[in-house]
């Protein structure tokens, strides 16, 4: 997330925390403040990082190609790359890792395209992921069906 974002999302909560208790003491306003402290420091010591694929395409038929191009971005809005390599994996319709990709990473940046001739027709969920964005939940991970 940019920055000016996350002092917008704390303004917000701050202003929602003291218009809800009329009895605000300035001893819950600085735990309060230090909390927010907490989550910012926490923050740029330890960046997120999040993975999209824009694919070309919403729907494929047989034979066709699933073209992407994959954007790796960190939360703290450093342009810096925390890993260098991101897999992206092709899932068959059961679940099983059919294809699996890795790619460089440059400037947060990279493409590929995964091939749909001979295979069976159904739902393919493509997934993405840096090793680094393992670390967080699965919001830092890419996972559409096609």
């Amino acid at each position: 997330m940019h920055r000016n974002t996350l002092y917008r999302i704390a303004a917000l909560l701050f202003s929602l925390l003291l218009f809800s208790f009329p009895s605000f003491s300035q001893g819950n306003l600085d735990s309060l403040l230090d909390y927010c402290r907490d989550i910012g420091t926490f923050s740029r010591l330890f960046p997120q990082e999040k993975v999209y694929l824009h694919l070309d395409n919403t729907g494929y038929f047989k034979g066709e190609k699933i073209w992407f191009k994959a954007y790796v971005v960190r939360t703290d809005g450093k342009r810096e790359d925390l890993s260098r390599t991101l897999y992206v994996e092709l899932l068959d319709p059961v679940g099983e890792v059919f294809e699996k990709q890795k790619l460089r990473i440059e400037n947060g940046e990279c493409h590929g395209d995964f091939s749909l001739s001979g295979r069976p027709p159904g739902f393919w969920e493509i997934r993405a992921y840096t090793r680094y964005s393992l670390n967080w939940d699965g919001a830092a991970c890419f996972s559409r069906v096609v």
